[in-house]
This record gives structure tokens, C-alpha cells and sequence, in this order.
């Protein structure tokens, strides 16, 4: 269905997809900031531009045929302020909305935090492991809970952010090029402790998804960690997901 372009029937940039009551789909393009509803099978029922549509999450989409739009504004270096708004399929605002939430900014070239915005049933999670902490809401606004953690904060050494812009500058660039952009990156002051955790994400039965945190290596073959609490908050388990292996082609 559809085609590249910027017209009617048109994409540019899919950059978030979620389904809604009656299977309903709600695709939000991030070039074109335009949120077009469709059917399983293909059919465009209404498209809208919103500026929205440029930080559409991924999950987004409630149970009752409404979904979440977010509008980031940067506040400071290190600092987004999140505004989400709840919407109709027919592109028009409910009156409420999530109350404005600072929250980090992936801009930070060391820790390079991941900003969690679910939705999920009747209720909005927010976190971003800056804090040992995630927040929850309901779709009227109203913060319901928060909900802490155990993980304490380990902070960042002036070494590894030394070794984290470095790595991130191309081997091909030359001294002066690699002492221009180091200053360049070091005018975003890093931030001093590193993210509790990366991803969270609950699923339909109120298991929340904790994704642990990986400091930036060099290798790509780090093992990635999940944890699994229940609704209570009670550890169930971890899921270890195995590294990559190299295999001959």
C-alpha cells in the first residue's frame, strides 16, 4: 500500500506504527509529520499533520481507539521537556493531557539515554533511567504512581568519557579534525552517572520489561539483559539474550 512521495497516499519517513481498537492501524510519518489511520488490509481511512508526528513512540496506541502523541522541546543541552497529548483517530485533541515531563535528552554523546513513552491499555509509562525510578499515568493526566527501584546510580569517569568521544570520532580524520570535534563534543557536558536502565516496556498482562543498561562498548557482541517483574513489583525472572556470533558467509 502506499508509495514514496509527500502527497496523498504518500510516504516519506515511517517512523512509528501501533494498532488500535477494531485492529485499527495509526502510522505517524516523521518527515512529513502527518499521521495517516488505516485498515489491516490497506485502506486509508483519514490522514493529518501534526508536529507531533516527528516523535510519534512506538507504542502509542490505547485500547479505546485513541493514541498517544508526543511533542519534545529542548530546554537545555542534556534536557527535553515531553508534552503528550491524547488523540482521536480523527486527528482531533482530547482536552487533557500528560502533564509536561523533563526527561533526558540522547544528545549526551556518552550515555546516549533511551527515553521510554508507552502506552499501554488505559495508562501512559514514562522513564528514561536517569533516575532509578518509571512514572505511570493515566489517559487523563493524572500521574497514578511511581514506581522506584533498587539500582543505585554509577557514576561516569572523566576516563570513560574521554574514551567514548574518542571512539566516536572516524579513524580517517585527521589531528587537527579529531581535536576540533573532540572540543565540539565536550561543549555538551556529559552527564555524571550513568542510565539505571535502556528500555522499559510492559506487556499485556502487567509484566514490566526492565532492559539493563550496557555501557557503549566496542564490541558489538555484548549479551543483552532483560528483567521481568510481575504487577506487584516482584522479580519473576531475566531473560539473557545470547551474543551475536560471526559466522562464514
Amino acid at each position: 500500500m502506499g508509495r514514496r512521495g509527500s502527497g496523498p497516499d504518500e510516504f516519506r519517513e515511517i517512523s512509528a506504527m501501533c494498532a488500535t481498537r477494531g485492529d485499527t492501524l495509526v502510522i505517524a510519518d516523521d518527515t512529513l509529520s502527518r499521521y495517516t489511520i488505516m485498515t489491516v488490509n490497506g485502506q486509508i481511512v483519514t490522514a493529518f499533520q501534526r508536529d507531533e508526528a516527528r516523535w510519534a513512540p512506538n507504542y502509542a496506541c490505547f485500547d479505546d481507539g485513541t493514541f498517544l502523541a508526543i511533542l519534545r522541546v529542548a530546554e537545555a543541552p542534556l534536557v527535553d521537556r515531553t508534552e503528550a497529548q491524547i488523540l482521536r483517530a480523527n486527528g482531533r485533541a482530547i482536552s487533557t493531557r500528560v502533564r509536561p515531563i523533563r526527561v533526558a535528552s540522547s544528545r549526551d554523546n556518552v550515555t546516549q539515554p533511551i527515553v521510554s513513552v508507552i502506552a499501554s491499555g488505559a495508562q501512559v509509562y514514562f522513564g528514561d533511567g536517569l533516575e532509578s525510578e518509571h512514572r505511570v499515568f493515566d489517559r487523563t493526566g493524572t500521574l497514578t504512581r511511581v514506581v522506584p527501584s533498587a539500582d543505585a546510580k554509577s557514576p561516569v569517569s572523566q576516563t570513560e568519557v574521554e574514551e567514548q568521544l574518542d571512539s566516536s570520532i572516524p579513524r580517517t580524520a585527521s589531528a587537527s579534525e579529531r581535536s576540533r570535534i573532540l572540543t565540539r563534543l565536550r561543549s555538551f557536558q556529559s552527564r555524571s552517572t550513568w542510565p539505571t536502565f535502556a528500555f522499559l516496556f510492559p506487556d499485556p498482562s502487567g509484566r514490566m520489561w526492565m532492559q539493563s543498561y550496557r555501557r557503549l562498548s566496542k564490541s558489538p557482541f555484548a549479551t543483552e539483559s532483560w528483567a521481568a517483574f510481575n504487577a506487584d513489583g516482584r522479580l519473576e525472572g531475566r531473560l539473557l539474550m545470547p551474543p551475536n556470533v560471526m559466522r562464514d558467509r
